[in-house]
């Protein structure tokens, strides 16, 4: 089925493929833990894969959304990333489909289809220039990216949106001052959500950009802090030398005559917000995510003790926050 879609595509009957997509959806969606024998299915939040063991060399998902707007701002943020990248061998975007309406469960479907690759987030060797390839990319988007519609996104807006009590978020919200304090001094870019989840690594070693989906205009520390603390195997020694080398491609890249300079402060700071703000999304009680959260706590206290150390003016000043 998914070789006729193709075809239909080839061909330009674009209707006869999004039908043949569609079809192909629902019976994913309909039992995802189904398996066929050539080509194994999954399923993550609101977006299934099948992907061919033998015949195709790309992976394709099915996005859905319950908003046409929504999803068609996700194809305009990936084509402008697409237009952004022309020229740049080592870097590469997932293409996807206009939404297709499944009228039957009132949804819009996207399929997007992904060149067969390796996970960042499963990338055990050679981390070091693998990281530094994607630092690039990242810069280059921080940088030159402009998506018309974007508004800026507020810590107080981020922390409101959890899924925690207002208590908690109350909790977080009072001792906000020292990160917000820290961010002023950081460039604000279109928030790529920087998840090593959400870049690949082909055959070839072309980084390959997955989701386009934008969480609006924040400083570039957060897209940092999801990249270096959501990969199991980054140590601190390997972040403050790889922090350099994104300011330097971000000053390569930017038009403004203001350079970036030392983000160190600004993501021990950003460290923080992210050991609060991610284990909100982890639902499940597996033991993976016990141990994602552990490590985010770890990385939380690490990165107070080293503002405390490195930055005691800055810490004495917002001493009880930090407490």
């Amino acid at each position: 089925q998914v070789l006729m879609a193709l075809m239909y595509d080839a061909i330009g009957q674009k209707g006869a493929a999004g039908e043949t997509y569609l079809d192909i959806y629902n019976k994913v969606k309909s039992d995802s833990a189904v398996s066929y024998i050539l080509a194994p299915t999954r399923r993550k939040s609101r977006v299934y894969s099948i992907e061919s063991q033998k015949l195709l060399k790309s992976t394709f998902l099915f996005k859905e959304y319950d908003d046409y707007t929504k999803a068609l701002f996700e194809i305009e943020c990936l084509h402008a990333v697409k237009e952004l990248i022309k020229g740049e061998q080592k870097f590469s975007v997932s293409d996807i489909s206009i939404p297709i309406l499944d009228a039957k469960n009132n949804a819009y479907i996207s399929v997007i289809k992904r060149d067969r690759c390796k996970l960042l987030s499963d990338i055990t060797k050679n981390l070091q220039p693998i990281f530094t390839d994607v630092l690039q990319y990242l810069a280059l988007i921080h940088a030159k990216l402009k998506v018309k519609g974007l508004n800026h996104v507020s810590l107080e807006e981020v922390i409101s949106r959890l899924k925690y009590s207002d208590e908690l978020k109350a909790a977080f919200l009072s001792n906000k001052k020292p990160l917000e304090e820290s961010y002023l001094h950081v460039p604000d870019a279109y928030h790529k959500d920087s998840h090593p989840l959400n870049y690949g690594i082909s055959e070839s070693g072309a980084v390959i950009l997955f989701d386009g989906e934008n969480r609006g205009i924040r400083p570039v520390t957060s897209d940092l802090a999801k990249l270096f603390l959501l990969h199991p195997l980054i140590k601190p020694d390997f972040i403050i030398a790889a922090l350099d080398k994104y300011a330097n491609f971000y000053n390569i890249y930017s038009a403004s005559p203001d350079k970036m300079h030392s983000l160190h402060l600004p993501f021990l700071n950003a460290s923080i917000e992210i050991a609060f703000a991610h284990p909100s999304r982890l639902l499940e009680d597996s033991e993976e995510n016990k141990e994602i959260k552990i490590h985010l706590f770890r990385n939380a206290l690490h990165s107070i003790n080293k503002i405390k150390n490195e930055f005691n003016g800055f810490y004495q000043k917002h001493a009880v926050a930090y407490d």
